[in-house]
């Protein structure tokens, strides 16, 4: 029977424990990715509910920080952190969107030109009749259409198996959030789009979040939902 002499038990050992260190430290990040993991569905549902909808490549601390930013009542440090997103990603949401989109370049082009200029009065109308007419597009429901209370496009989310990367993703779907809540006559929005496109609100070009976020969504339904058809 083959017996393994004191020396060698001891380098065995050593071995193994060198091993065991230098693994820690992945060991200790994978924690770290699984723990950002978790908290990432309701940092999507949150940024949802305040108007903010999420490229496919989002950061999952990044959104993680900016949810916890919102809880705290940091709304300005939330946004600044989002329009800086947005900014560094304009020329490819407007390239992803005439590529896929071609037929709507031209007021694609409009929409981004005008965000672009601080023409905020054309750039989030426009945006908003965009998203309704490519969520149709890519799901067979309107964006904004309401059902009994939900979402319309809660129905499309839905065929997507739950508990997956895919579903996670699609929770903006389910929810109302800003832009299509249930209109309130004393409080109009300037990210409601039908507060907007109604005309009850008359200040919503006065504020530049309010474009950053309808651009955000734009490119939400026109590119992100059709990179997770592909997924």
């Amino acid at each position: 029977m083959f017996q393994l002499n004191d020396e060698t038990i001891k380098l065995l050992q050593s071995f193994s424990e060198q091993i065991q260190k230098q693994l820690k430290p992945i060991q200790d990040i994978a924690l770290k990715i699984g723990e950002e993991f978790q908290k990432t569905p309701k940092s999507i549902i949150t940024l949802a509910e305040t108007g903010w909808y999420l490229p496919a490549d989002f950061h999952f601390p990044t959104i993680n920080e900016i949810k916890r930013l919102v809880d705290n009542g940091e709304i300005e440090k939330a946004d600044k952190e989002m329009v800086s997103i947005i900014d560094e990603q304009t020329n490819d949401i407007r390239n992803g969107l005439i590529e896929k989109y071609p037929h709507r370049g031209d007021a694609i082009r409009a929409g981004i030109r005008a965000h672009e200029t601080a023409e905020y009065y054309l750039s989030v109308p426009l945006f908003f009749a965009q998203t309704e007419g490519i969520c149709k597009e890519v799901t067979g429901h309107r964006f904004f259409k309401m059902k009994k209370g939900n979402p319309e496009t809660l129905q499309w989310a839905d065929t997507y198996q739950k508990d997956t990367v895919i579903s996670m993703l699609l929770e903006p779907l389910r929810i109302a959030g800003e832009t299509r809540r249930v209109q309130e006559t004393n409080k109009p929005s300037g990210l409601n789009r039908h507060d907007v496109l109604h005309g009850d609100s008359y200040d919503y070009g006065q504020d530049k979040v309010n474009s950053y976020k309808a651009l955000s969504l734009l490119n939400y339904v026109g590119l992100t939902l059709e990179e997770l058809k592909k997924w």
